[in-house]
Order: C-alpha cells, then sequence, then structure tokens
C-alpha cells in the first residue's frame, strides 16, 4: 500500500469535499423539500463535490513518487540485495 503524507488542512479539505458530494446525493435522493429544490440543491453540492475532488486527487497522484525507479521506499532488504547481486 502506497502511503501519502497529508496534512491535517488537506484531510479536512478532502473530508469536505466527501460531505458536499455525499449531501449532495443524499438530497437528490431525500424526500423532505420539494422535488425542485432537492434536484438543486442535491445537483449543487454534487458538482461542488466533483469539481473540487478531481483537483485534489490529480494533486495527490502528481505528489506520489514513480513506483518504476524504486523511489517509492517499499523495497525491502532482501529485494535490495537480491537486485544488488543481480547487477554485479
Amino acid at each position: 500500500m502506497k502511503r501519502t503524507p497529508l496534512s491535517i488542512p488537506e484531510v479536512a479539505l478532502i473530508a469536505g469535499t466527501r460531505a458536499a458530494l455525499g449531501a449532495g446525493v443524499a438530497l437528490l435522493l431525500g424526500d423532505r423539500l420539494t422535488r425542485e429544490q432537492r434536484q438543486a440543491v442535491g445537483w449543487t453540492l454534487l458538482g461542488v463535490g466533483v469539481t473540487t475532488t478531481v483537483p485534489i486527487l490529480l494533486q495527490l497522484l502528481k505528489a506520489q513518487p514513480d513506483a518504476a525507479d524504486g523511489a517509492n521506499g517499499a523495497e525491502s532488504a532482501g529485494a535490495s540485495r537480491a537486485r544488488e547481486r543481480i547487477a554485479r
């Protein structure tokens, strides 16, 4: 599993966007408001959740080191020794 360090504000931003997305879906499926009100608020929250999640996701993916160069630090000591033996 890859680990990406996140600051507390980043985690809060991610949680907020996911909450907006979930609230939008809940309003679209609920029946407390009139149909028009529910659709207006629901689609707005859904749109806000999606449009704010995509840039955050892209930023997180760009911040992760490329696994192809072995820069992720996940290689075990045994695998590292085996790689050195092969290279000799």
